[in-house]
């Protein structure tokens, strides 16, 4: 730590642990006289002791606790905060008071074989990437000597019996176009659920991303859905201006939206602007899937409701489908009709990496068919 000067200004700067080893200069700031650069540096200095004594005084859990709130809280959607609050659970089941400064390499190995005994392997692969980021900051604010998740490989582990099967998220074709034509001809005006069913059914989009489009984003003329933003259903906010971003970079993009689908949602705004503005609800975001009953579509009941459809079209095989399954119903279809793994992920608005590893199974069950279909066709010409 210390200070220098360069040109009027004076600049103050820490000293910080690099993850390959030694150290590199962190700059604090710059300052207009010596004596701010110094009582910067005198201040970093008296948080990184107080910091750096947690490593030994409270538990791990206490420690990620803190780092979760410092470096990850603010840049994290509600669902992934979820999940980091998840893993301290489990850091405190597994290893109850043990602080920071107790765990090593071979420690932390079986901590990830008794976890893959108890969790699949998704499940495993979050814990250990929140386990790594919370460990290589620790290390990198000289907290610990040993960043002790390096090398830790999870091959082979998790207990993929606690995954649920890959046929229970996704309906077949037959029975895709079944749930499609029941929903439609059984629609309600007065829900937005059985419209927003239908939304996800025909363009795979993510419920977020639903609930989160506004009339401006539907281009009526051109056929396209604009993907700009997303609607924090979990915990909505107080106003009615913050929108959450979309999941990744991929997620912006434009959606075609066919005819069909067009007046489908044409006729729940028309209907549903009437309904409003005859009982006095406002829908001040001038969300689509928004009624004057219960607001904006509610995910939870919207789960319910498509569980009750599949049971009407006589589909009782899939008791954990949800409104997310439609989306990969809608995956499953495109691929199924020979869309190219890169053309499947620009049109959902995710990465061809993930698709690939989502839907592996997918994507071997239709090569096992185009393979049985050439094997058929190549027998019929002799």
């Amino acid at each position: 730590m210390g200070v220098s000067k360069r040109g009027t200004k004076w600049r103050a700067f820490i000293s910080v642990k690099k993850e390959t080893g030694g150290y590199e200069n962190k700059t604090l700031g710059s300052f207009s006289t010596k004596f701010e650069a110094v009582k910067a540096v005198e201040y970093a200095q008296s948080i990184a002791s107080k910091d750096s004594q947690m490593a030994f005084s409270v538990p791990f859990y206490e420690y990620f606790e803190w780092f979760f709130q410092k470096y990850k809280k603010e840049s994290s959607s509600r669902k992934t905060q979820g999940h980091y609050q998840d893993s301290k659970r489990y850091i405190k089941n597994y290893l109850g008071e043990l602080s920071l400064s107790d765990l090593t390499n071979d420690r932390y190995v079986d901590l990830l074989n008794r976890f893959s005994r108890d969790y699949a392997p998704a499940t495993l692969e979050k814990f250990h990437t929140h386990m790594r980021a919370c460990v290589k900051q620790a290390f990198a604010l000289g907290h610990i000597s040993v960043e002790f998740t390096s090398g830790s490989s999870l091959r082979g582990l998790g207990d993929k019996t606690k995954e649920k099967p890959v046929y229970q998220k996704y309906i077949d074709d037959a029975q895709y176009k079944k749930v499609v034509q029941h929903v439609v001809q059984h629609r309600d005006k007065e829900s937005s659920i059985y419209y927003a069913i239908i939304f996800a059914l025909l363009t795979g989009c993510r419920f977020s991303e639903i609930v989160g489009l506004t009339i401006d984003d539907l281009n009526f003329e051109q056929g396209f859905i604009d993907i700009n933003k997303t609607y924090d259903y979990i915990e909505p906010p107080s106003n009615s201006i913050d929108w959450l971003p979309c999941k990744n970079a991929n997620s912006y993009r434009k959606v075609e939206m066919s005819q069909n689908l067009a007046e489908l949602v044409r006729e729940l705004w028309q209907y549903q602007s009437k309904r409003c503005q005859a009982t006095d609800i406002p829908n001040p975001r001038k969300q689509v899937f928004f009624d004057w009953q219960e607001g904006i579509c509610n995910n939870r009941k919207a789960n319910i409701e498509i569980k009750k459809i599949l049971v009407e079209c006589g589909i009782t095989d899939k008791p954990k489908f949800s409104m997310h399954c439609c989306r990969h119903t809608f995956v499953s279809f495109l691929i199924y009709q020979g869309y190219a793994v890169e053309e499947v992920a620009l049109i959902v608005g995710d990465m061809p990496e993930e698709i690939r590893k989502t839907y592996y199974h997918v994507f071997q069950e239709y090569d096992a068919r185009t393979r049985s279909k050439t094997r058929g066709l190549m027998n019929s010409l002799f």
